[in-house]
């Protein structure tokens, strides 16, 4: 099992900690930074695509493409990618483009955005939103192209991190912080005030 190389990562313990006091906390959209321009989504997939970097199959094209600013939300919506069939990638969105297409685009209804309730280690709620954006259209082509094109800097499939970490996240967090595993730093303000009111 190999820690991602992409993501921040705080132990388990203390990200549990810190969500007490969320909901009294500054207010906006969670998400984790990469870099000093980048902000990254959580996509379950095919691990056919997955395999070639690809963020849709030609089977998905014309539908909508979901993916979760929330890691925690994104796991366990997947049963901490319990599916061999399946995957999980972290994929560093360029905020520029990002901001770009919900300004320009939100209206159309190529990009929407859903909050709804995130989830704890174990499941149960937390006291902020989860973020989903869904992307159609030209919206969706130009995020599909992945590293050839201007939305995505770069993904990392974190499959087996997150299967690794799964029974030590749910049952033993202090253990699964002692052997450094995490999950991936969200920082409140990490998005302009444009995105959290979208």
């Amino acid at each position: 099992m190999s820690v991602p190389s992409t993501l921040t990562l705080v132990p388990f313990n203390k990200d549990i900690a810190e969500s007490v006091s969320e909901s009294s906390g500054a207010g906006g959209v969670r998400a984790h930074r990469f870099g000093q321009d980048c902000l990254t989504v959580y996509q379950q997939l095919s691990a056919a695509c997955a395999d070639q970097q690809q963020l849709y199959s030609e089977l998905d094209r014309g539908q909508v493409i979901w993916v979760s600013l929330s890691f925690l939300w994104t796991v366990n919506k997947s049963g901490w990618a319990e599916a061999d069939h399946e995957r999980i990638l972290a994929v560093h969105l360029r905020e520029s483009w990002l901001l770009d297409v919900i300004q320009h685009h939100i209206s159309t209804g190529e990009i929407t955005m859903e909050c709804v309730a995130d989830c704890s280690r174990d499941g149960s709620p937390r006291p902020r939103p989860a973020v989903l954006l869904g992307m159609s259209g030209g919206v969706a082509e130009a995020y599909a192209t992945a590293c050839r094109g201007p939305a995505v800097a770069s993904l990392e499939d974190i499959t087996s991190y997150v299967r690794a970490a799964r029974g030590l996240a749910q049952h033993a967090p202090q253990e699964a912080s002692s052997a450094g595993l995490g999950v991936p730093r969200e920082g409140a303000r990490a998005m302009d005030a444009e995105l959290a009111m979208g």
